[in-house]
């Protein structure tokens, strides 16, 4: 199992920790959450859950509510907070995502709203917002070809037009 992941969970038992689901793909996988009023409690109840943390004590952490931005795409989110080490972005859930200083681009300021990529950190095998979004594109290919339907995203104005992220992993531009 790693963070990011988006699974159908059994709801078992709400404890000190808060509430025991159990993944319906690896029995005996649990994952804590924290308990919602939007999410009504039932034992046996199948709720799909968004693992998105494994604390030092080794238990995983999910949440019933779905973030705004899935592992790999590129979104744009709210910057929330700023700290000493990082900033942390509004991405739908109970904490804020964390991206490290050295992820940043320019000069940024909490209520911006900014382009980021989440990823997994190779380190601490946890979720993290970068700005360097661009460093995780690929090189078009054959795939493309004239009046082929992709998904955009506007990025930035340039020159001859704005630059867009295509099917979130390719670089383009609108003239």
């Amino acid at each position: 199992m790693h963070p990011g992941k988006i699974i159908n969970a059994r709801m078992l038992r709400i404890d000190s920790e808060g509430l025991v689901l159990e993944s319906t793909e690896d029995e005996g996988f649990e994952i804590y959450a924290k308990p919602s009023l939007e999410f009504p409690f039932f034992e046996g109840k199948i709720i799909k859950t968004f693992v998105w943390l494994r604390d030092r004590d080794g238990n995983w952490w999910g949440s019933l509510k779905m973030p705004l931005i899935k592992l790999d795409e590129v979104e744009f989110l709210t910057l929330a907070d700023e700290s000493p080490v990082g900033f942390f972005f509004e991405w739908g859930l109970e904490k804020n995502l964390f991206c490290p200083i050295s992820h940043t681009l320019g000069i940024v300021k909490p209520g911006m709203v900014l382009p980021v990529r989440l990823v997994l950190d190779d380190v601490t095998n946890r979720l993290m917002a970068t700005m360097k979004w661009k460093k995780y594109t690929d090189e078009a290919g054959e795939e493309f070809y004239r009046s082929k339907e992709v998904d955009i995203l506007v990025m930035e104005p340039w020159e001859l037009g704005h630059s867009v992220l295509v099917n979130q992993n390719f670089i383009g531009m609108v003239y």
